[in-house]
């Protein structure tokens, strides 16, 4: 497809660390992310994530959601291309350790 192949374009364009962040994304939930699920995620800081969430809105990959506190959506168009850039890109421990990380924090949220 036309967005696949977009969107493996501009995956690759990134930095190795920005590549690995938006791949993990496809597992947000309902793909709404804000900095905290997306530190969770990658295991980063919140102000790096805060940074590079606001990079893939300038080109395209995110959509901003409306709120007082900055957050954001996965189209749904692109679920699926990130979902396989993950399974062809990253180890399946690595994956579950993403999930295990933002399942922390929600768990911590409650």
């Amino acid at each position: 497809l036309p967005v696949d192949r977009l969107l493996r374009f501009s995956h690759d364009q990134l930095p190795a660390s920005d590549q690995r962040l938006l791949r993990l994304l496809h597992l947000a939930p309902e793909g709404l992310a804000d900095a905290h699920t997306a530190s969770a995620l990658a295991g980063c800081s919140v102000q790096h994530a805060a940074a590079r969430l606001e990079h893939f809105v300038r080109h395209g990959l995110l959509r901003p959601l409306p709120g007082p506190r900055p957050a954001y959506e996965v189209p749904g168009c692109l679920v699926p291309g990130l979902r396989a850039l993950a399974r062809d890109t990253d180890r399946p421990a690595e994956l579950q350790l993403a999930r295990a990380r933002m399942l922390e924090r929600t768990v911590r949220l409650l």
